[in-house]
Formats: structure tokens, sequence, C-alpha cells
């Protein structure tokens, strides 16, 4: 869980984001014959953002991304 704010300035305009970032992730680890392990992940990310422009609120932003990923280790 984190907290982000950036902000820009261009001659007379400025714009500010802020807003919080969730993230989680888990794995699956299998044995996999005699030297393997077979992995499964997946990772989701939730961000909520507010965006002002010159002092003055633009809107709100949110996302929802989600990602997985398979892998095979071996060992030796």
């Amino acid at each position: 869980m984190g907290y982000a704010k950036a902000s820009t300035e261009q001659g007379d305009d400025d714009a500010t984001s802020s807003g919080f970032d969730i993230e989680g992730a888990g794995a699956l680890r299998v044995p996999f014959g005699s030297g393997g392990l077979l992995e499964v992940a997946a990772v989701l990310e939730y961000q909520s953002l507010s965006l002002e422009a010159n002092d003055t609120a633009v809107g709100d932003l949110s996302s929802l991304n989600f990602g997985a990923d398979i892998g095979f280790f071996v060992f030796f």
C-alpha cells in the first residue's frame, strides 16, 4: 500500500495528482518431476488518484490492473 503525489509546472500552468496505490500478489509453487518447480503467480493493482489543475479539481482517476505469470524452475 502506498501514497503518491506528483506536481508539474509549465509557465503559468501547474498540475497535481495524488492518491493511493494498493498492490497484492500471490504465487503457488508445485514440485514438478524430480528436480523442477512449477510456479503460477498473480498480481492485482488498484490506483485511485485525484487530479488538480491550477488549484481547481479536474476529477478523479482510478484503474484496476491484473496480471498472471507462469514459470518453471529446474534444480541441479
